[in-house]
């Protein structure tokens, strides 16, 4: 049978008030359940809670041309053409290949035939394209085929379709 603990004693051992834990309970930020009107902690919770978190996917979900669209609002980028068959795209953080996240930067991915998601290594006109092509100054993979974008493009974005969970766009 699983040990539960009380509010008390689980801000004991995080060391913050009680009233600190109550309210992380009740935004779901330390799993606890409610009996009647006390809450109780599983021991598991306070374990999850406190090991060291790993960092989430960020994936914004999506459609090449509602990118390239969103790309027009974005200064001084060399713009994306639209396809007369538009395809799913993914937004990634853009990593160097020692896997370290470059800030600001997103990659284009885009859905194959078979479902998985890649990096979009042409234009939109068919033209063969490095990251150094569209961010000069980009230190990371300059000499790696794909399309990267600024991260900003994510508040350009028609929200008809986006979505930020592994699946497909939302229609």
């Amino acid at each position: 049978m699983e040990k539960f603990l009380t509010p008390e004693e689980v801000a004991e051992i995080l060391a913050v008030p009680v009233e600190t834990l109550r309210v992380w309970l009740r935004q779901g930020k330390i799993r606890g359940v409610k009996v009647g009107q006390l809450w109780r902690i599983p021991r598991e919770a306070v374990e999850e809670f406190t090991r060291p978190k790993k960092e989430k996917d960020f994936s914004v979900y999506t459609t090449w041309n509602r990118v390239a669209k969103a790309a027009t609002h974005l200064d001084g980028y060399p713009g994306l053409t639209l396809l007369a068959d538009d395809v799913p795209a993914r937004l990634v953080p853009l990593a160097t290949e020692h896997g370290t996240k470059v800030p600001g930067w997103l990659e284009v991915e885009i859905q194959d035939h078979t479902g998985n998601y890649g990096p979009c290594f042409y234009d939109g006109t068919g033209k063969a394209t490095t990251l150094a092509a569209w961010v000069p100054y980009l230190p990371a993979h300059a000499d790696r085929e794909g399309v990267v974008i600024h991260e900003d493009v994510l508040y350009y974005l028609d929200k008809k379709g986006v979505s930020h969970k592994n699946g497909k766009a939302a229609e």
